[in-house]
């Protein structure tokens, strides 16, 4: 018996639960905590988790992304950080500097975590647009013919979009749009210059 949890530790932090394939449990950490939208590590959902495993104990544990970055996920910290210019730090990524700085919010991630109850050893950390990609897939009706499987957001492992081929068992990726170029968060930028938070009301811009 295989016992998979899938956690996504950075905004609307949030587990899900699958036992052999069958999708157990899932649940937000803002249902427990009343917070809106609350981030970093989901230790309440992470506990109800564990417990529904029981006898069961999970052989992996799946990170939304190679690195996550913490304390950052208060709508006021959002709202400053898409206030500020990060022109500044484009230059800088997908640098040695960059990758420096992966690492260590990586390690910072993983001293998070592991209070949680994990080891090491069992945290795998999922490529973000493949988290995605594989979401959409593996879960839709389409995966006896090829299919075209696109994704689209903000950012995430400093891309911002990716183009898939899905056959069979078997996610191909073909095409990658970077971070830099990220329509994702310009809708963002839009969502705050019009005084609302982002990551949150762009429902309200797009209505």
């Amino acid at each position: 018996m295989s016992t998979v949890m899938g956690i996504h530790d950075g905004h609307n932090a949030s587990v899900a639960l699958l036992r052999d394939g069958r999708l157990e449990l899932a649940l937000q950490e803002e249902r427990l905590t009343r917070v809106k939208n609350q981030g970093d590590a989901p230790a309440g959902a992470v506990r109800l988790a564990i417990s529904s495993a029981g006898k069961d104990a999970c052989s992996i544990v799946a990170l939304n992304g190679h690195y996550m970055n913490y304390g950052q996920w208060r709508r006021e910290t959002i709202q400053a950080d898409y206030d500020r210019s990060s022109r500044w730090k484009q230059p800088f990524k997908n640098t040695f500097i960059d990758r420096a700085y992966q690492r260590r919010k990586a390690d910072d991630r993983i001293r998070h975590l592991t209070p949680l109850g994990f080891a090491r050893e069992q945290m795998t950390p999922v490529e973000h647009h493949l988290a995605h990609a594989s979401a959409a897939y593996y879960t839709s009706p389409f995966r006896g013919a090829k299919t075209l499987v696109l994704t689209c957001d903000g950012s995430g492992d400093r891309l911002s979009a990716t183009v898939s081929i899905g056959q069979g068992q078997t996610l191909t990726r073909i095409a990658e749009v970077s971070e830099h170029d990220s329509i994702g968060r310009l809708y963002a930028l839009v969502t705050r210059y019009l005084g609302m938070s982002p990551l949150e009301h762009e429902y309200k811009v797009m209505g």
